[in-house]
């Protein structure tokens, strides 16, 4: 089987059509649709979120199906984006103005909100938060994901961000299973493996678990009861940025 390819284009927080595209994508995924053209995009803008547009190469032998099957599921994502992102980070970029159509987005962020009372083992510098990450519902277990982290794992220690270590925090193995929280943010479907236990197969370790570390709210308006887990990786091959 060929492994899976993708590439990553900057999401452009100045585009309306970018800005709508993650709406779309956050939607679909469940979770904090609302932050996009808010919080997300001035963080985008001040450097300290980067956004990236999950984008299968044309090199992919099953460019073409995936797209189609992608498309297929959500019509309203079949027209094509523009990469027009100007800056990334602290880092000025010159588009290429080439089209593309996304299948999913993540980001790599230089804070993490609400961590500051945790006490989390962590260095002091030099690491970057795996956020906002989604591949499209109809494109799971097509190596999509993988493909990504491969990809992500190498972006992080690169230019803007040079990290180090590599963390992310995510919904704990056993609530990730809980009939409940499927019914409301997953479509009703129990996912085979955790988002917990996936990683923890890429060598992430859980340092940290916390209950109710978000405040959600099920369809509703209930609060969730839930436990995050928060998960580091040491990158290997990095060197500090001086």
């Amino acid at each position: 089987m060929s492994r899976t390819l993708v590439e990553f284009i900057p999401w452009d927080a100045e585009s309306a059509e970018h800005i709508e595209r993650l709406i779309q994508q956050r939607v679909d995924c469940g979770w904090h649709s609302g932050l996009v053209d808010g919080p997300w995009k001035e963080a985008h803008q001040a450097g300290t979120k980067c956004i990236y547009w999950i984008v299968l190469s044309k090199d992919d032998a099953n460019y073409s199906s995936l797209i189609e099957k992608h498309v297929s599921a959500f019509p309203q994502q079949r027209t094509p984006l523009q990469d027009s992102c100007v800056r990334i980070g602290n880092m000025n970029r010159l588009p290429t103005s080439k089209t593309f159509i996304p299948v999913g987005h993540v980001s790599l962020d230089t804070e993490s909100p609400g961590i500051e009372e945790l006490n989390l083992d962590i260095p002091d510098s030099g690491v970057a938060w795996l956020k906002t990450g989604y591949v499209s519902r109809a494109l799971q277990s097509s190596g999509i994901g993988r493909a990504t982290m491969d990809a992500l794992e190498v972006t992080a220690k690169s230019e803007p961000l040079y990290a180090q270590t590599l963390m992310l925090d995510t919904l704990s193995k056993d609530d990730h299973k809980r009939e409940d929280i499927a019914n409301s943010f997953f479509g009703g479907k129990i996912p085979k493996i955790s988002n917990e236990e996936w990683f923890e197969s890429r060598g992430y370790k859980t340092i940290k678990t916390v209950q109710n570390f978000y405040q959600e709210k099920d369809s509703t308006g209930r609060p969730v009861e839930a436990k995050t887990v928060f998960m580091r990786l040491d990158l290997k091959g990095s060197t500090p940025h001086l």
